[in-house]
């Protein structure tokens, strides 16, 4: 399944828990995607993101009209966090796709996934964040009005990372 971002396949991030807003532009209204996280610890093998593949990201957005510094590695080691929007994000994204872990598909969630994810909902909610039950796929799709890149946002989710039990989390803004 590909989530909007700008109509454009979402980005994996490590949650550390820059998934839920990090240190740059975390999205906004318009179904952006905020972000897609593997929670918990570092994700090794191949979806891991290198460094490598970061500065090739990075670079490859400069290359095509978005103004982003070179990405850095979260806690885990993850793809980059805060792409700027604009309006050359959407193309961008989809030019460099091939940069990001499995070509910024998001990995696949089993059982034991689903029910860490659903933990770290009801922990969002039991830290005031309106956060709905994930979908089927893991996906977790916040309301328009909830700010990712908050404090209270980044405070809950720092307090509930745990709960993810290091299942993938993909995080994207409105519907699916």
């Amino acid at each position: 399944m590909r989530g909007p971002l700008l109509a454009a396949p979402a980005l994996f991030l490590v949650l550390g828990l820059a998934a839920c807003g990090g240190s740059g532009d975390s999205g906004g209204g318009g179904g952006d995607p905020v972000a897609a996280a593997e929670g918990g610890g570092a994700e090794e093998g191949p979806a891991a993101m290198d460094e490598e593949q970061r500065l090739e990201f990075s670079e490859c957005m400069r290359d095509n009209g978005v103004d982003m510094p070179d990405s850095q590695s979260n806690s885990g080691g993850g793809a980059p966090g805060g792409v700027p929007e604009g309006p050359n994000t959407e193309a961008a994204i989809e030019e460099c796709e091939e940069h990001l872990p499995n070509g910024g598909e998001p990995p696949e969630v089993s059982e034991e996934d689903l029910e860490n994810l659903q933990a770290f909902t009801e922990c969002m909610r039991d830290n005031d964040i309106d956060m709905p039950d994930p979908g089927a796929d893991g996906t977790l799709n916040l309301p328009e009005d909830v700010d990712p890149s908050s404090s209270e946002f980044q405070d809950a989710g720092e307090q509930c990372r745990d709960e993810t039990g290091g299942a993938p989390v993909h995080v994207q803004k409105g519907n699916p």
